[in-house]
């Protein structure tokens, strides 16, 4: 009876000692299970802080109505998500019976709302999103652009984009520094392959979107050579695409990216115009025959694009003073941001910015450590905010619609997350 006893202590310790093992490893061992390995990387310039938000309680406002009014129940066929959907519409009525909201879903601004919820240090919410946006877009060989539910059900989707890949290792990178979990970085890798497989394939081209009056894409003819025009068809890497901070931390997990970090890197900054306006190239060849300079017809480009650009330039750390001084003069005289400007002399040809663009310059002053152009951008946020406790979107940030409306966008409001300390 006693060395039956005995055999069975001995058998319940190995047992234990087995389980302690195991969980041991999965917790602490990198790469086993809980734990990721011990890469670490570069701080994103810019983050918000924990916590520096709360006493003035416009962020936790912010957080509480992307909740309540854009998250939306959908069934992808094989499982149950929460997304947030695009906007979320107060009609003219004013009244909670008439209100509703879009059926679109659009990944980049998930991803971004992602990348908030990261710095924020929300492990269970990021995780969460994760896994949604992964279940419902990542169908094929790159993310898809977005979807459209009906009857809480994924409808109908969008097509795929490579650049997403970018925003959706942003996100991760992020979260990597604050849970250097396995999960974390096997999502991280599983976008790393993508992406470099793009980079050693030369897969980053996209089809040619210059409007048919544009007959040569720099500013003048002035340019000695003058150059060609582009070629109909001929494929072209959008600047606005590449994120440099993401290649540059992909680096530690794949030493390979280090060489696209600085070709990108120098390729982008050197685009910087030093005739007519200060902005970086909307684009360049694919073949690497030469920048372009415009987007839209009258030799125009999108503030949101030369914006997104010069963000990815000051998160790698570059010097981008002669950008920042147009922007930042723009704000201080009161002209306010355009939609787009003339790249020839900097004139506003395009319709006034909403909270986006002023939340994503704000973003920008903090990267480049640029007080001046932060205060000054989100002075100007201050103007898109729902501030009457009686509105059903108080506490957001909002446009006006058609027929009187008020919208909320996930875009507007992520971005402010994004610039508010």
């Amino acid at each position: 009876m006693n060395d039956r006893r005995t055999l069975v202590w001995i058998g319940l310790s190995i047992l234990l000692l087995l389980i302690a093992g195991v969980l041991i490893a999965y917790y602490f061992l990198p790469g086993f299970g809980f734990r990721g390995q011990a890469v670490e990387i570069a701080p994103l310039p810019g983050q918000i802080s924990d916590n520096l938000y709360d006493e003035d309680l416009i962020v936790p406002g912010i957080w509480r109505r992307i909740g309540d009014r854009l998250y939306e129940s959908i069934s992808t066929g094989e499982a149950e998500v929460m997304l947030p959907v695009d906007r979320f519409t107060v009609t003219k009525t004013r009244r909670p019976t008439d209100t509703f909201r879009a059926n679109e879903i659009y990944a980049r601004d998930v991803l971004l709302y992602a990348q908030a919820i990261a710095e924020q240090g929300r492990r269970g919410e990021f995780l969460t999103l994760i896994d949604a946006f992964e279940e419902v877009f990542l169908r094929g060989s790159h993310p898809l652009t977005r979807v459209l539910i009906k009857d809480g059900a994924v409808s109908e989707i969008g097509g795929e984009d490579y650049a997403l890949w970018f925003a959706y290792e942003k996100a991760l990178l992020i979260a990597w520094q604050r849970w250097p979990e396995a999960t974390i970085e096997r999502s991280i890798q599983r976008g790393g392959v993508a992406l470099k497989q793009l980079f050693t394939t030369d897969g980053l081209g996209k089809p040619t979107d210059l409007p048919d009056d544009v007959t040569y894409p720099w500013v003048s003819t002035d340019v000695q050579p003058t150059p060609a025009p582009p070629l109909t068809g001929e494929a072209i890497v959008i600047f606005s695409d590449i994120d440099l901070y993401v290649i540059r931390q992909l680096a530690a997990f794949d030493s390979d990216f280090a060489e696209f970090a600085d070709t990108w890197t120098k390729t982008i900054h050197d685009s910087i115009a030093s005739v007519g306006a200060p902005f970086p190239a909307y684009a360049t060849f694919a073949d690497g025959s030469g920048n372009i300079a415009v987007q839209e017809e009258n030799f125009r480009v999108e503030t949101k694009e030369v914006l997104q650009t010069l963000l990815h330039l000051a998160e790698s750390g570059q010097d981008i003073e002669t950008s920042l001084d147009f922007f930042r003069q723009r704000l201080l005289d009161g002209q306010g941001l355009s939609t787009a400007y003339r790249i020839a002399d900097g004139a506003a040809v395009g319709t006034p910015a909403f909270a986006d663009l002023y939340a994503l310059a704000a973003r920008i002053g903090r990267a480049a450590d640029d007080t001046v152009l932060t205060e000054a951008a989100l002075s100007e946020l201050v103007r898109f905010y729902a501030g009457s406790q009686t509105s059903l979107i108080f506490g957001a940030y909002y446009r006006d619609g058609a027929d009187s409306a008020f919208e909320m966008l996930l875009t507007d409001n992520v971005r402010a997350l994004l610039a508010l300390r």
